[in-house]
């Protein structure tokens, strides 16, 4: 991937991020979250390996989770399409976060936490297994315990890392091939699409030109 299409995909993605806050939950939100901080309510998490250069504003317990969401949202549908945690993209989003500010950061580490809290997740969902130790059937249908839920907080919270990890995964060229596209156009193919342009239009005045002809010398040729 070029720097220009890194640059340009990482900074559709932090769009998606509002400025002041990764989500604006609320005092529900801020008392569930609470919650989700209990430390007799945290379990062991499986954790995954520190991706090499480390991480910037993740721990490796909420690393390992992120990438167990992003497997989970973006799931492979063959052998020929990545995996999130092929791409890495839990390390790329840490990345894009360590340049919002220390509340973002905060509130988006909170937030991934949640997930294999055994407490927090009892109380929405039923279940106390941590979601990083769920086999890929049973994330699915946690995700889609929050995408279908009557709580407009776990709706929203899950729309954003939808859309988050979503623009992070598809900005790799790795996965383009698979949803049909080709890539942003290059040189030649700007230069192409302009000379096309330029040809079509030259075609059409040139019609135009020719069927206004006969008109001309019929408004000439009245006394």
């Amino acid at each position: 991937m070029s720097d220009n299409q890194t640059g340009s995909s990482e900074s559709a993605a932090e769009g998606a991020i509002p400025r002041r806050g990764f989500l604006k939950i609320g005092l529900a939100g801020t008392a569930l979250a609470a919650v989700g901080g209990v430390g007799l309510a945290l379990r062991d998490s499986a954790l995954r390996e520190m991706p090499a250069g480390g991480l910037k504003v993740l721990t490796r317990r909420e690393y390992s989770i992120l990438a167990a969401l992003a497997d989970a949202i973006c799931p492979s549908t063959g052998p020929d399409v990545p995996a999130p945690s092929k791409l890495d993209v839990a390390r790329r989003i840490d990345e894009m976060f360590s340049r919002r500010d220390e509340h973002t950061r905060k509130e988006f580490r909170t937030l991934v936490g949640m997930f294999d809290n055994a407490l927090f997740s009892f109380l929405l969902e039923g279940r106390i297994t941590p979601f990083t130790k769920l086999s890929p059937e049973a994330r699915a249908r946690s995700l889609s315990n929050w995408e279908h839920s009557g709580l407009e907080l776990k709706r929203t919270i899950f729309i954003a890392l939808r859309r988050l990890t979503g623009m992070i995964y598809y900005s790799f060229p790795e996965t383009w091939k698979h949803i049909g596209y080709e890539g942003p156009p290059t040189e030649t193919a700007l230069a192409y699409r302009e000379i096309n342009r330029t040809v079509m239009a030259a075609e059409r005045a040139a019609r135009l030109a020719k069927k206004q002809a006969p008109e001309t010398a019929e408004t000439e040729s009245r006394p």
